[in-house]
């Protein structure tokens, strides 16, 4: 999810009034549909990096090229649709970003507001911790090794960069690795 409404005159412990909770729903349903095409953009994505790591371990196995190129025609598939649900993505933003703004203007001022006191004794209440729901969180880690002798942080972010490159290498990102070292032996 990339964001969560939110207003900023909702407070623990506080009575919260019911159109409020209304508004923020409103906008929740309105940015739906953006959340979902940018589940399914991630989703595309992560498989296109697991299927370039299969690639990888195929090869490394010694599998057969015929093999290879019906595994290679699989992974073109989802570069396809990457495409496509990228493309959407972004027709999905702009048409949603229309209708959240009406919504929002649509509603009246709340930012500004007032309310009665809290009925909450604060010194009483105790404060619960509950544990983070682990099926909202999406993680991508990857252990990178820094080896090498010349431990400095050129090094290590060298490592890093070579990791990152091969990762995205498919998005034809050109990189200077000449300038990017001229610029960061001068502190720049």
């Amino acid at each position: 999810m990339s964001s969560i409404p939110f207003d900023p005159t909702l407070n623990l412990g506080q009575i919260i009034p019911l159109q409020k909770i209304k508004d923020l729903q409103a906008i929740a349903q309105a940015q739906k549909p953006l959340e979902d095409c940018l589940d399914r953009m991630n989703g595309l994505l992560f498989t296109s990096y697991k299927m370039k790591m299969i690639y990888g371990e195929m090869q490394t196995l010694g599998v057969e090229t015929d093999q290879l190129k019906l595994f290679v025609d699989e992974m073109n598939a989802v570069k396809s649709e990457i495409s496509k649900a990228c493309m959407k993505y972004g027709r999905t933003a702009l048409s949603v970003f229309k209708n959240v703004q009406q919504i929002k203007d649509s509603q009246q001022q709340k930012t500004i507001s007032f309310s009665i006191e809290s009925p909450m004794d604060y010194g009483k209440s105790k404060i619960v911790q509950f544990p983070l729901a682990y099926d909202a969180l999406h993680f991508d880690v990857q252990y990178i090794r820094n080896e090498e002798n010349k431990e400095s942080s050129y090094s290590h972010a060298s490592t890093v960069s070579k990791s990152t490159e091969k990762k995205y290498a498919d998005f034809d990102v050109q990189k200077d690795e000449k300038n990017y070292r001229e610029r960061f032996e001068h502190g720049e």
